[in-house]
């Protein structure tokens, strides 16, 4: 099994958009190690959420990770806790997405280890 440690950045906008994306290769597992999400603003906080979805972009019943969390301006919250994304060789992936209260504002960076 080859490993591949990715770092994938996204930009959060005002509607949920995909951050790290598991669905498009069966072959392969991901496993989120680490998600550092900055709030890039000086001056105003931001609220961010982040959830699960599956292949088809639908909502995973208890897939939200973050809702409306306030990040002060200026400061990065640390999710340090693995989120599998793929949990074995052909089973159905899933994806992170992320969206901000105010465009701009957040930006987030996932420590991604790909395994095949």
């Amino acid at each position: 099994m080859a490993n591949d440690f990715q770092t994938i950045s996204a930009a959060a906008g005002t509607a949920y958009a995909a951050f790290v994306d598991a669905t498009t290769d069966s072959s392969k597992e991901k496993t989120v190690h680490a998600i550092y999400i900055a709030n890039v603003d000086g001056a105003n906080s931001a609220d961010v959420s982040l959830k699960l979805v599956d292949a088809s972009g639908g909502a995973v019943t208890g897939g939200t990770i973050l809702h409306e969390v306030p990040v002060p301006a200026g400061t990065t919250l640390v999710i340090e806790k693995p989120i599998n994304l793929a949990c074995g060789a052909g089973a159905a992936g899933r994806a992170l997405q992320i969206k901000a209260s105010a465009a701009g504002d957040i930006e987030a960076t996932a420590s991604v280890l790909e395994m095949s």
